[in-house]
């Protein structure tokens, strides 16, 4: 019974997962806040957004993109959770 649960568990974790890793929000302020940068920059921080958002990166954060990203990270991480609570709250059936 106990590796029932435990598979039941893992399959919880790995749907989680999957949730973060297929989609984000991406907030109209995320965009306001660095489309005056220079180019270079901007597409920095797009990357540090997305590579963090999809693949939990948080490496060669610095100067503008370090700030914007402490900012965003607050936000791409509280979305994360409400999709792991609402996961985690609805049925899921085999298919057989």
């Amino acid at each position: 019974m106990e590796v029932i649960k435990d598979l039941e568990e893992s399959i919880k974790d790995l749907e989680q997962l999957e949730n973060r890793i297929n989609n984000i929000v991406f907030y109209r302020f995320f965009y306001e806040a660095i489309k005056e940068l220079p180019e270079k920059d901007f597409t920095a921080c797009v990357k540090a957004l997305f590579e963090y958002s999809f693949n939990g990166v948080t490496e060669n954060w610095d100067g503008v993109v370090h700030a914007f990203m402490t900012l965003a990270k607050v936000h791409i991480d509280v979305n994360a959770n409400k999709k792991q609570r609402k996961s985690a709250t609805s049925v899921c059936y085999p298919y057989y």
